[in-house]
């Protein structure tokens, strides 16, 4: 909002000059010896009561009575009934607001000018000023004058314009205001007044602290508004700390919607941090209608009994109208501008739940000051703090942000390293990537060419073959000519057909015992088994003869022929041809040898010429038979 030129107009050019007097007159009254009454400033059973003239206008109610509007010697007062229809109060129990607030002498405190009885335990306070309305039902006003739901907008009009104000317009309105020429001063709208009141509300619970006194009962209703001014009321149930050694308590005291969740579950608990919750609460119910939401959503919220309900709902509400405040161009806190800030982040804070987590007031005025940029659009002009503070405070903020930026000149700094090194790595892993990617591409190269070259070996091997096969394609009778061939085994092999192979022939039971490697051959049967010599026969001999044994032995293996046959053809056969032996029983075979070595004389042994004489089998015309071992040995010449 763009109105610097107007920046210093408030609520205080519309004082009129009856208020100037009025509070001339209560400070003389405090200077007298007879203050406001000439009789003294706290009365018993004052007969003159009467004297005071009721307007007819009620005020509002406070914690323990109505408060009205009266005139006493031209000087407008407020005066607040106090009576003991909440309990079995003492009089002393019921002048402790009295005694709370006269020690209280604060520009936003309202002032106590006396007290007096009438009756029996009723008790009477004269405060001044008597204040406009109260802001909760500026709020609600200004919520309904919006909306349109307002009963009596007249009404509701003339109380805003009672306190100096033109306007009811969003502070994103008055940001952007559709005709320039006719725009308001931000100070002389309902957006405006509501911003500037804060900062004065918190130092007033700043000096309340700072006396010892926790108010206990903070919210909209005990905040009151007159032209350019705020005040703090009702200490009806306020305390005094300052005898005691702290401020803790356990009592449950003040307005349900306003506490805070330690004073709401009666848990033992500073009064001080729960003051500042219930400040919370306040700017966040203000901060939802100059931003330009409902005061129904708020309700929703702030007003539930259940905090964790509460807490959970809220993050999401602070959301919402911190967008509003920065689409009415209101920056964040963090920025390090002395531009104008919204105060979500601030509300946060306030509304921790841990109590120790939550400003004190002195820190949240400070922070209202900052908030408020230059122009302190956050406090009245009467709070306007003076330039050796704002200096001060833009010192601080100069300080934070000059800290802010040396650890992040030293971060970057580091960042800067770690980034020089981030990049010679990389360089050298893009080194190391083209280097395995040239071996790759030469490696694929290379596997392509061997790929190729095997494929034309494979296809021309593929050729070769299909070229050999078709050249060497076997002679196959036609399957009409061999019908009816064959009934035995071997037509069984000629006529097998398809890929299954013709069944081996089993092999003999003497046969499945064989070592293939030294009794079978290559063709797979088996060689024949050589049987152990024959047994011959001891027979008796003529000791001068060395032949009569073997002779013996001859004609009792062979046969009992007559040894009267003649031998004379033996030489001649054996000269003839060469002749092997059939015997299955001989493994091997004798060379052929000279007729004359083997002529002997048979005629002893007809069996054995008879052996000799059988025509021997030929197993081929073009090779030589040779001779069994046994036909060896029986030609041997007898020694």
């Amino acid at each position: 909002m763009a109105d610097a030129d107007t920046s210093g107009i408030d609520g205080w050019h519309l004082v009129p000059a009856t208020v100037i007097r009025e509070e001339e007159q209560i400070e003389e009254w405090g200077k007298s010896n007879g203050n406001w009454s000439g009789v003294g400033k706290h009365l018993t059973n004052w007969s003159d009561h009467k004297t005071l003239r009721v307007q007819g206008r009620e005020l509002g109610l406070g914690s323990y009575g109505e408060v009205e509007r009266i005139t006493y010697k031209a000087v407008t007062l407020a005066r607040k009934h106090v009576s003991p229809r909440r309990g079995r109060l003492t009089l002393e129990k019921l002048r402790e607001e009295a005694n709370a607030m006269e020690r209280l002498d604060n520009k936003h405190i309202l002032k106590l000018v006396g007290t007096y009885t009438f009756k029996t335990k009723h008790l009477y306070l004269l405060l001044y000023p008597a204040a406009v309305c109260d802001l909760h039902r500026f709020l609600e006003e200004v919520d309904d004058i919006r909306s349109g739901a307002h009963a009596d907008r007249q009404d509701a009009m003339k109380r805003i314009q009672d306190l100096g104000l033109k306007d009811v317009s969003t502070i994103e309105e008055l940001a952007f205001p559709k005709n320039q020429s006719q725009s308001i001063p931000r100070t002389a709208t309902a957006v405006g007044f509501l911003q500037q009141i804060l900062g004065c509300i918190t130092e007033a619970l700043a000096y309340v602290h700072a006396q010892g006194i926790r108010h206990m009962d903070l919210k909209p209703k005990n905040i009151l508004l007159s032209p350019g001014k705020v005040y703090l009321a009702d200490f009806g149930i306020a305390r005094d700390v300052r005898e005691s050694e702290d401020s803790i308590t356990s009592t449950r005291l003040g307005t349900p919607y306003w506490m805070a969740p330690e004073v709401h579950d009666e848990q033992v608990h500073h009064m001080a941090p729960a003051d500042i919750w219930s400040l919370g609460s306040i700017f966040l119910n203000t901060a939802t209608v100059f931003y330009g939401e409902s005061l129904e959503s708020y309700d929703e919220i702030m007003k539930g009994q259940d905090c964790e309900k509460k807490y959970k709902m809220l993050p999401k509400y602070l959301n919402g109208l911190r967008t509003k405040a920065v689409s009415a161009a209101l920056e964040d806190y963090e920025n390090p501008t002395f531009n104008v800030k919204h105060i979500i982040g601030l509300i946060e804070d306030m509304l921790k739940y841990d109590p120790e987590e939550r400003p004190t007031a002195i820190e949240v005025n400070e922070r209202l000051s900052e908030l408020g940029g230059l122009d302190q659009v956050y406090h009245l002009s009467c709070c306007h703090k003076k330039n050796a503070y704002i200096s001060k405070v833009i010192n601080k903020k100069l300080k934070s942000v000059h800290e802010v930026n040396a650890d992040s000149v030293l971060q970057i700094a580091q960042l800067k390293v770690e980034n020089d090194e981030y990049k010679e790595r990389l360089r050298r892993l893009e080194e190391l990537k083209n280097t395995w990617e040239t071996r790759l591409d030469n490696q694929k190269k290379h596997s392509g060419d061997q790929y190729r070259a095997l494929q034309e070996k494979y296809n021309q091997e593929v050729d070769a073959r299909k070229k050999f096969e078709k050249d060497h394609k076997p002679f196959r009778r036609p399957w009409s000519q061999n019908k009816g061939r064959g009934r035995g085994r071997g037509q069984e092999l000629l006529h097998t057909t398809g890929n299954k192979p013709p069944p081996l022939p089993k092999p003999l039971k003497h046969e499945m015992y064989l070592n293939p490697r030294t009794q079978q051959r290559a063709s797979g049967l088996p060689l024949p088994i050589r049987p152990s010599t024959p047994i011959r026969p001891a027979l008796s001999r003529d000791p001068g003869s060395s032949s009569s044994t073997y002779v013996s032995s001859k004609c009792s293996v062979f046969s009992r022929a007559s040894p009267n046959e003649s031998l004379s053809s033996v030489s001649s056969v054996s000269s003839l041809r060469t002749v092997r032996s059939v015997s299955p029983s001989s493994p091997t075979t004798a060379k052929p040898r000279n007729p004359a070595e083997t002529a002997l004389d048979l005629s002893a042994c007809p069996a054995v010429a008879n052996e000799i004489l059988k025509p021997a089998v030929v197993k081929k015309v073009d090779h030589e038979a040779k001779p069994s071992w046994a036909n060896v040995v029986s030609l041997r010449p007898i020694q």
